[in-house]
């Protein structure tokens, strides 16, 4: 596939899927348009604002998803050092 910027529509799963590969850009956006640009190195996705969203390396060959590297679920808030 050539560089270049492509229009994706995000999976309702908070995912985009590129070269065969799902990427986990955002939960929120899910059902809007990102613009994705691909790099001989790896991808970068936008809002349509041009605000960057993520930016991935292409994963090794077999590679099948990308997460953002935090578990599944709502994160539990870290306590104050008042509390």
């Amino acid at each position: 596939m050539l560089d270049g910027i492509r229009v994706a529509t995000v999976h309702p799963n908070g995912s985009i899927k590129a070269r065969g590969c799902s990427f986990n850009v955002s939960y929120p956006l899910r059902g809007k348009e990102a613009y994705v640009l691909y790099e001989s190195a790896g991808i970068m996705v936008f809002d349509d604002r041009g605000t960057l969203i993520i930016e991935h390396l292409w994963p090794p060959p077999g590679v099948k998803y990308v997460g953002n590297g935090k578990p599944r679920g709502p994160q539990p808030r870290e306590l104050s050092p008042m509390s």
